[in-house]
């Protein structure tokens, strides 16, 4: 419901148990938690604005909702339920109407089979007052969808024709009787049929205008509050006009005044003062008839009460206004379609016989210019499924949910189609174009994480980076190339292109396409929108027309503040670089980085094997040699034992002393965020806290390891792997203990694993015999956390001079 409704309708106002309420009160009073709806904070916004506009309408309506079809109705629909008002709120509708089920469920089946269903005077037998009556009903079955589109409710708008049938009845029963009666004068006869026919009729009137009598029936004197006396006898027509309402008098007069001049059917409504003294809403009908020569001679008639139909009337007008002001403020675009044939009965095209404001703004198309149009005159060169995907679904009477691109648009879209009938059908739809480019491209990415795995050398990084972004990016070529900075060049070696786009292949000079090598070179990527526009290309213009470049995107690939590689896009067209194609790209910039920087660890890892190797080897053979050397000239035991410890420990000393010419101390915070760099997004998504801290050289790879891994994770799987989600790395040092946790939030919900890898054991167990502590990973549903316990080999503070 709306928010007027919802404060009205859901106040929580208590209720007098011995009054009878209005349906937005009772709906409001109601314990829908004992319902199937279950409590009215859970209901879906599409119940609640059909609810809404149900409360709003002077029609009666009810609706069945849900699989169990719990029964909801209005004001006006309530007199219809007889006794079964209002215990029938919120119960099943077969339990509401059980003595009619048998008649209806098959409609209420169809209904909620997509079909809308349409009944004129339909016989039901009731027993709603507890005693069978015969009753006819004019209704009309329709289905309600949901947010998702499936069919959720049934809509039933529907009127009592019981007293119109009656009163046909009682016409026909009247007629047949006048018929065979010849004693019945003709002018009683005609007032009679004119009366019958009318329904809801008042009284009826006869004015002989050659002798200006004008007499009414009593029913006539006693509704407008005159005396029926004066009726037989005759009364000027001066005192029948005072009781009109003001405001119509002139209008009567007219219109009574054009019936005596031309003969014929009369019909006029007006407003007139009854006995209650209120003004109600009265329609004449009556025939003036004229003699030979086209005198008229008399003007007869009858009243009928047409309150509650201009009630009703006024009722639906407002209805309509409501539904089309939700048609007009609706964010979706809405089409309301007709489907062109052939001569063979093919469909070719669909015509568009109405659309909201936000069809215009969606499909960028000046208001006012679809309605008549068809789809291929109003788009040229649309793709034909969209034409015979709503051809399907008239055919069939099956509703489609689509997701489908509109090429000549570059546009993307979402939608509903339905149909209607008569080969019409309706389409509710929203562009999503931003959403299909942004899924897109994060797969391009995880692609490219996987892509990256494994990759060791720089020129298949390179490649994978230009296959990711001819995935992810809309352009007519994409490419990479090794760049020699010597020569101020880039050797292109590969390149995918659109067709009509020629290869970029070979060897090019930065100089020749402008002045941009300089942001290259710091690493900066380099977007120009429009060659003809940007100061960098100004000159370069015949050039970029040789390789047919409109708009251009170059990342570059650097490592340690060198430049290695370009990846390239290029559109032939104007193509102005998005916010979103900016962040794609220089997400891929992060990848490589991650992959070139692990490469370098990978090759330093080799090295630091290699020379571990050799010193190992050459620490053994010296631990031989002084073990060897010293056994041979000790006289005694002892003298052995204390002259190889003694030796021992000098190659000890020694070895520390190799160790740091090779390695030196680190701080945490240098540590954290060195290893944390290839993962930090825009903004402030990692923060890290805590003292200064000197690590050795095994605890700085230790750590960093660790935090790679975790980054990793977090990348791919945490809280780095969506748009909200944190990391939180906090460190403290107290008398030489070391204490660091890795926390993550507000990124997907966390599984555990069934079995814990390498990542998991490197973390938990060698890192943390670094710091000769323990390691612990918890899988926390929220996010991933990690700490590590242990010591540092130095104090804390303990700062070098």
């Amino acid at each position: 419901m709306s928010d007027r409704m919802t404060a009205r309708a859901f106040s929580g106002a208590e209720q007098d148990p011995g009054k009878v309420l209005p349906m937005a009160d009772q709906i409001s009073h109601h314990d829908w938690s004992g319902t199937p709806l279950g409590s009215h904070r859970q209901w879906p916004q599409s119940l609640r604005t059909i609810v809404d506009m149900m409360l709003a309408s002077g029609h009666a309506i009810c609706l069945a909702w849900g699989p169990e079809q719990t029964f909801l109705y209005n004001n006006a629909y309530a007199p219809f339920l007889g006794a079964r008002h209002p215990q029938a709120l919120g119960r099943p509708f077969a339990e509401v109407w059980p003595d009619v089920w048998a008649d209806i469920e098959p409609l209420v089946t169809r209904v909620f089979g997509g079909e809308t269903v349409t009944f004129q005077a339909m016989p039901l037998v009731m027993t709603r007052n507890g005693y069978a009556e015969d009753t006819w009903w004019d209704f009309s079955y329709s289905p309600v969808h949901d947010e998702t589109g499936e069919i959720s409710g049934l809509l039933n708008i529907a009127s009592d024709a019981t007293p119109r049938i009656l009163a046909e009845r009682e016409r026909d029963t009247a007629t047949e009787k006048l018929r065979v009666s010849e004693s019945v004068a003709r002018a009683n006869f005609e007032r009679v049929q004119l009366a019958l026919g009318a329904g809801a009729i008042i009284g009826t009137w006869f004015w002989d205008i050659g002798a200006d009598s004008f007499t009414i029936d009593e029913p006539f004197a006693r509704a407008i509050g005159l005396d029926p006396a004066l009726g037989r006898e005759g009364i000027p027509l001066s005192q029948i006009v005072e009781t009109v309402h003001p405001d119509d008098q002139t209008g009567l007069a007219d219109a009574i005044g054009k019936a005596v001049a031309r003969g014929g059917h009369y019909a006029h409504q007006y407003r007139v003062r009854r006995l209650d003294g209120h003004y109600y809403w009265l329609e004449a009908n009556g025939r003036v008839d004229r003699a030979p020569d086209g005198t008229p001679t008399m003007f007869q008639g009858v009243l009928i009460d047409i309150e509650e139909r201009r009630a009703s009337e006024d009722a639906l007008a407002r209805s309509e206004a409501t539904w089309r002001t939700v048609f007009e403020t609706l964010r979706e675009g809405f089409i309301l379609g007709q489907l062109i044939r052939d001569a063979s009965g093919y469909v070719i095209d669909w015509r568009y016989e109405a659309v909201n404001d936000a069809w215009h703004d969606i499909i960028g198309i000046p208001r006012g210019t679809a309605a008549g149009r068809t789809v291929r005159e109003l788009l040229p060169g649309i793709e034909d499924e969209w034409v015979n995907e709503f051809a399907r679904v008239v055919e069939t009477g099956q509703s489609a949910r689509f997701t489908r691109r509109v090429g000549t648009l570059d546009r993307w879209y979402d939608g509903v189609a339905q149909s209607i009938g008569d080969d019409r059908f309706t389409v509710i739809f929203m562009d999503v174009t931003d959403r299909i480019k942004r899924d897109r491209r994060q797969a391009a990415l995880l692609t490219l994480a996987d892509e990256l795995r494994g990759r060791s050398d720089l020129e298949t990084i390179v490649t994978a980076a230009a296959s990711c972004m001819a995935d992810g990016l809309e352009v007519d070529r994409v490419g990479s190339g090794i760049v020699n900075l010597r020569e101020d060049t880039i050797d292109v070696r590969s390149d995918w292109c659109e067709p009509g786009m020629p290869s970029a292949v070979g060897r090019h000079a930065f100089s020749s396409y402008g002045s941009y090598l300089a942001d290259l070179r710091r690493g900066d990527i380099v977007a120009v929108d429009d060659i003809y526009e940007d100061a960098r290309t100004s000159g370069r213009h015949g050039e970029f027309d040789a390789i047919q470049t409109r708009s251009f995107l170059d990342l570059p690939i650097s490592f340690d503040g060198r430049l290695y590689a370009v990846v390239f896009a290029h559109s032939r067209t104007l193509h102005p670089w998005t916010d979103g194609e900016r962040q794609f790209v220089e997400q891929v910039s992060d990848r490589v980085r991650v992959a070139l920087a692990r490469q370098r660890m990978e090759d330093a890892q080799r090295v630091l094997t290699q020379e571990m190797s050799h010193r190992m080897k050459n620490m053994l053979a010296m631990v031989q040699a002084i073990a060897t050397q010293t056994l041979r000239q000790a006289h005694t035991r002892e003298e052995a034992r204390e002259a190889i410890s003694s030796r021992l420990l000098a190659l000890a000393r020694a070895q520390d002393i190799l160790t740091r010419t090779n390695f030196s101390e680190a701080d945490v915070r240098e540590v954290v965020e060195a290893a944390i760099a290839p993962h930090r997004l825009a903004g402030e998504r990692v923060a890290m806290s805590g003292p200064r801290a000197d690590l050795s050289a095994q605890q700085a790879l230790g750590l960093s390891l660790a935090i790679h891994e975790l980054g990793t994770n977090a990348a791919k799987y945490g809280a780095l792997s969506n748009e909200t989600g944190r990391i939180e790395m906090i460190w403290d040092v107290a008398d030489g203990g070391f204490k660091f946790h890795w926390i993550e939030t507000g990124g997907p919900p966390v599984i555990a694993p069934e079995r814990r890898g390498f990542g998991s054991k490197l973390i938990e167990r060698i890192v943390a015999s670094y710091f000769d502590g323990e390691g612990h990973i918890e899988f926390d549903r929220a996010g991933i956390r990690f700490t590590l316990t242990g010591s540092l080999v130095q104090p804390v503070n303990a700062l070098k001079t």
